[in-house]
């Protein structure tokens, strides 16, 4: 018996031998996909600022400026499939980062203290140039036609630029009366600041004659629907972090219209009416016309904000009161910028200028009336297109045509105040 278990054991420790030794399974190095040179932009201070990074199998290095370059290096850096984390002590504070690698493109977030804050990155170094592209959006009657001017990061505010009355190209100019190229210059400051802008040519106007409509069919909501359609169309588009209005004369009202119909991060108004345009009509007109046409003139206003038409309107009141433009002016006259600015909650910035022939500044200060909010900056020797200039009357025109004078210094420094 002895001699069956002597000769079991040895075949049993035969077979041990014989069999490799079970091996734990190989890590899968997932490294490969995240190490080497990123750049994009990281929520801070309420901005949405350039960063670079560099990661290795070990550690990521982050660069950021601000006003000063400033770096952070983190440790401790988990990499598996589609994520990282990491975290690093700074200033005796422990920052926490996660983000999920999805089509090339690094999105996550940053936790310091209780608070977390948004980052996107991409491959490559940090080379910050602006370009101009179209933003095409589909609108009644076709497609409008705005121009995307863009750092070129993967995430960043966006500032839609609103035009003025009367034939306004996106640049900021009457068309067809010279140029002084303000909001091309608006757009440019955005730019330098790594915020985007889309501006465009008014409905019937440059690149979007096509769709003008009949004067008659015109009417001031088709412009708040056209602003709309490019706010939802924004939205839709992952590079934009926020989107925020700018409107500049009667772009201000159009701004405070489409900000009850659609959600938006900040809205600045820059010479806009407080009153309904009416008012503003009755003020401009009574140093110019002659009793007789002042009369006609006011009679005219009162039919139409009751709905009527008038069908005969003498040959100098025709540009504003001819009856083909009639529709449109009523249902101008029934907006009140001071209503519908008293409802909005976002962030509000209204800019008026002391030499301004168009908008006193008594308007801004009635929009501040209206919303308590509301950040008001009564900008010294400002005028209506935004530059510097005098009250003299001849003297003020004629910025209207100059594009080499830039915008007012301190218009500049009102909005990156804002925006900051």
């Amino acid at each position: 018996m002895k001699k069956y278990v002597v000769v079991i054991m040895a075949l049993l420790l035969l077979v041990g031998c014989t069999q490799k030794p079970v091996e734990p399974p190989t890590k899968e190095d997932y490294t490969k996909e995240f190490i080497g040179d990123w750049h994009g932009t990281m929520r801070l201070q309420g901005k949405d600022v350039p960063i670079e990074a560099y990661l290795t199998p070990e550690t990521a290095e982050i660069s950021w400026t601000t006003k000063e370059q400033q770096k952070a290096k983190f440790s401790q850096i988990t990499y598996e499939e589609n994520s990282i984390s990491g975290s690093i002590i700074r200033d005796e504070q422990e920052i926490d980062v996660e983000a999920m690698l999805k089509d090339n493109r690094l999105e996550g977030t940053y936790r310091v203290s209780e608070e977390s804050y948004p980052f996107t990155l991409v491959r490559g170094e940090l080379e910050i140039d602006s370009k101009e592209e179209p933003f095409n959006v589909s609108v009644k009657g076709g497609e409008l036609t705005t121009t995307l001017l863009s750092p070129q990061l993967p995430r960043l505010p966006v500032y839609i630029i609103i035009g003025g009355s009367g034939p306004t190209t996106k640049d900021g100019n009457t068309e067809g009366m010279g140029k002084n190229n303000s909001y091309l210059q608006l757009a440019e400051v955005l730019a330098e600041d790594n915020i985007a802008s889309i501006r465009f040519d008014k409905r019937g106007v440059g690149d979007n004659r096509q769709l003008g409509l009949a004067e008659e069919r015109m009417t001031f909501v088709d412009f708040i629907d056209d602003v709309v359609a490019i706010v939802e169309a924004a939205k839709k588009d992952e590079r934009f972090s926020e989107v925020n209005l700018i409107g500049h004369s009667e772009g201000s009202l159009i701004a405070f219209n489409v900000a009850q119909q659609q959600s938006v991060n900040r809205l600045i108004s820059l010479a806009g009416a407080g009153r309904p345009i009416d008012e503003v009509l009755l003020e401009q007109l009574k140093p110019r016309l002659d009793p007789t046409l002042m009369q006609e003139a006011q009679t005219i206003i009162e039919k139409l904000k009751q709905g009527e038409r008038v069908d005969v309107v003498s040959e100098p009141l025709q540009i504003l009161f001819r009856p083909s433009v009639q529709p449109y002016m009523a249902s101008w006259m029934r907006l009140n910028p001071q209503e519908t600015i008293a409802d909005l909650k976002m962030p509000l910035l209204v800019v008026n200028g002391t030499t301004d022939l168009q908008v006193p500044v008594t308007d801004g200060e009635l929009l501040k009336q209206a919303q308590p909010e509301v950040k008001l900056a009564i900008i010294e020797g400002m005028n209506h297109v935004l530059k510097e200039a005098p009250e003299e009357l001849e003297a003020n025109r004629k910025t209207y045509t100059d594009e080499s004078l830039p915008l007012h210094p301190k218009l500049i420094e009102e909005i990156e105040a804002f925006i900051d």
